[in-house]
């Protein structure tokens, strides 16, 4: 891909172009240093006189004048595939001219500082190599920097893309599980209106509105704190307790510092409405329990229900409100979670354990560099 027309040229740090003028005048400065002190440092030059510094910091900075106007032709005429041919004899005209100029303006210069002067068509053959091969390397250096950017910026383009598809897929897991509420939520008010419970029908409704409110305001980040989402749930807990009465004893026991914590959105009605479905309905009374507290630089909340293991019908609806969480924890956390479910006789735990964090967590981009 052929860079833009001044992409190697501003692709010079970013700050503004009296910065990019003095990074180029510093390194052509550099360079002229590093000539001089291998000059005096060498056994076989001469004696280092300071008009030999004159004249070489002279040529330098005038390079340096030179070189915008080179990086805009690195960039205009780029050495590549398919063309490299034809590109390499524009610039080894343009090395020649550049050549020109340096030794024609020098000497132009020079006129009114004849100690600074010397033989022109003695510089045209002396410094013909020096010139071009100063020109070379200011294209390449061009060329280099072109790339760069052009490789930065299809890194950046990806890592949005990516945290954007992250995006999408942690919205379109959290929709997956408004549907699967609504309809449990319409499954106990018809349960109640069959009954003849049709005034906790309608305060369930109201409830469910509620909840549902809440639901559909969403927000810009996937996760809210622990206190949010304990709202949520103790919301969905009043709804379960109107439809059981006294069958379903329902805890919650969280620390104080556990509260301000960060949850992926939705995440823990899910595992409580599985606890009251698969822990309490099939059995016909029971107990869950909500916990939570900070462990080191972790958040463990654990949802735990009274329901023997073998007093449990077989259903997909734990895996699935699993499953569903698990993505989205690996979304959000990589490898830095914890889900697990354990079942015994004295009941059923789902342990959930996040990274203990107070502000919303950006999504993972290019993970690679």
């Amino acid at each position: 891909m052929t860079p833009p027309a001044d992409r190697a040229l501003f692709e010079l740090p970013r700050a503004g172009v009296l910065g990019r003028a003095a990074l180029i005048a510093a390194s052509w400065t550099l360079v002229g240093l590093l000539s001089i002190g291998q000059h005096s440092l060498s056994a076989y030059a001469p004696p280092l006189e300071w008009i030999y510094v004159v004249r070489t910091m002279w040529s330098v900075w005038m390079w340096a004048a030179f070189t915008p106007f080179i990086l805009h032709l690195a960039a205009r005429f780029p050495v590549e595939p398919g063309v490299w041919r034809r590109r390499l004899l524009v610039h080894v005209a343009l090395a020649v001219g550049f050549h020109l100029a340096d030794v024609g303006i020098d000497a132009v210069l020079t006129i009114p500082i004849p100690w600074l002067a010397d033989d022109f068509r003695t510089r045209l053959v002396s410094e013909l190599f020096i010139n071009v091969f100063s020109y070379a390397a200011t294209v390449a250096v061009g060329q280099a920097l072109a790339y760069y950017g052009l490789f930065h910026d299809r890194r950046v383009r990806a890592a949005r893309l990516e945290a954007e598809l992250a995006a999408a897929r942690l919205a379109a897991l959290e929709l997956q599980l408004r549907p699967h509420f609504l309809f449990n939520s319409l499954h106990t008010i018809a349960a109640l209106i069959r009954t003849g419970e049709r005034d906790l029908a309608v305060r369930t409704v109201a409830e469910i509105g509620d909840i549902l409110r809440t639901l559909l305001r969403g927000g810009v980040h996937h996760e809210v704190t622990l206190r949010e989402e304990l709202e949520l749930t103790r919301r969905y807990l009043r709804i379960e307790e109107l439809r059981f009465h006294d069958r379903l004893r329902t805890r919650v026991e969280v620390e104080p510092d556990a509260l301000d914590g960060m949850v992926p959105r939705l995440v823990l009605q899910p595992l409580v409405e599985n606890a009251v479905r698969h822990g309490v309905e099939q059995v016909g009374a029971g107990e869950v329990q909500v916990t939570a507290r900070v462990s080191g630089d972790m958040l463990i909340v654990r949802v735990i229900d009274s329901a023997a293991d073998g007093d449990r019908a077989p259903s997909n609806g734990i895996g699935i409100a699993l499953a569903n969480c698990r993505e989205r924890l690996q979304s959000l956390h990589g490898a830095a979670f914890r889900l697990e479910r354990t079942a015994s006789a004295a009941g059923t735990t789902v342990e959930l354990a996040v990274p203990y964090h107070l502000t919303p967590r950006v999504l993972p981009s290019v993970s690679h560099g």
